[in-house]
């Protein structure tokens, strides 16, 4: 890449991911942490520029906006749905509807149904994939986003 870009990764405790984010860096990307779903809307929604992806976990606090309040109990069931109703709403912001989306995190893979369930579930709320941090690498990630990015 010649110029350098940024791109927004919605992650709850970014110091989890290590050396995911510092690959993207030596190719010029910069990530612009948010660290909550409720502080991603509003970013989204602010008007400023459309950034050219997201990257999102799915294990994220929803924040203090009344449109998560049904999320911020205990969802041990299923802690991942404030990722996907975070993708779901990114999707119905003008401008995002077609914004590369990739869901990341460090969800136990217990099977490979199991896995396959997310990665439906993610795609379905609107997601381009999902990946595992337990078997996707930072040059895994470095090079999908690469491919993601439109280029000038």
């Amino acid at each position: 890449m010649n110029e350098s870009i940024t791109i927004p990764w919605v992650a709850h405790a970014p110091y989890f991911l290590g050396a995911y984010p510092d690959r993207l860096n030596e190719l010029g990307i910069q990530v612009e942490w948010i660290h909550t779903a409720s502080d991603a809307l509003e970013r989204f929604r602010s008007g400023n520029p459309v950034p050219p992806m997201i990257i999102t976990g799915l294990h994220i606090s929803p924040g203090a906006s009344p449109e998560f309040k049904d999320f911020a109990g205990d969802r041990s069931l299923m802690p991942f749905e404030t990722g996907l109703e975070l993708i779901r709403r990114i999707r119905h912001i003008p401008g995002y509807e077609h914004t590369p989306l990739v869901a990341i995190d460090a969800i136990l893979e217990q099977n490979d149904a199991y896995a396959s369930d997310i990665t439906d579930e993610c795609v379905r709320a609107g997601a381009d994939e999902y990946h595992c941090t337990l078997n996707y690498t930072p040059s895994d990630l470095a090079a999908r986003v690469t491919q993601l990015i439109p280029q000038p």
